[in-house]
């Protein structure tokens, strides 16, 4: 999905298959869960991942950002040597919650809105992807 997307919005309630986001370099892609190669050659635009990745995150990746729950401890083990996993930083809260909130306006998802209730606890639990 999305692949060499130069712009727009993309949200996806449910999870999105391999290699979502592919040569992404203007688009906001938000997934509730994403596969191997998720965002793969990624050199702009932002990506936001609801849930689990796959193996191999940002592959070859030079621009953007990909905004990902950690919930099962291994994202670490899966951002390629290409990108580097950091936590937020001041501005990105802002910019996630109003994309999770538009995800919860364009799907009606049930996760945005498990997230958005209980915001002070999730939002912990977000790390960025970027180039390095």
């Amino acid at each position: 999905a999305a692949y060499g997307a130069t712009g727009g919005q993309l949200f996806v309630e449910g999870r999105a298959g391999q290699r979502v986001g592919v040569r992404n370099s203007g688009a906001t892609i938000v997934v509730e869960g994403a596969g191997k190669y998720a965002f793969e050659y990624m050199t702009g635009g932002i990506g936001v991942v609801l849930g689990t990745v796959g193996p191999v995150v940002g592959s070859g990746m030079t621009g953007g950002v990909v905004y990902v729950l950690g919930t099962d401890g291994t994202l670490g083990d899966k951002v390629h040597a290409d990108a580097r996993l950091r936590p937020l930083e001041p501005g990105d809260e802002p910019v996630l919650r109003g994309l999770i909130e538009a995800h919860l306006r364009e799907t009606g998802s049930a996760t945005a809105q498990r997230l958005l209730s209980t915001w002070g606890d999730c939002v912990p639990r977000f790390m960025a992807i970027v180039p390095k």
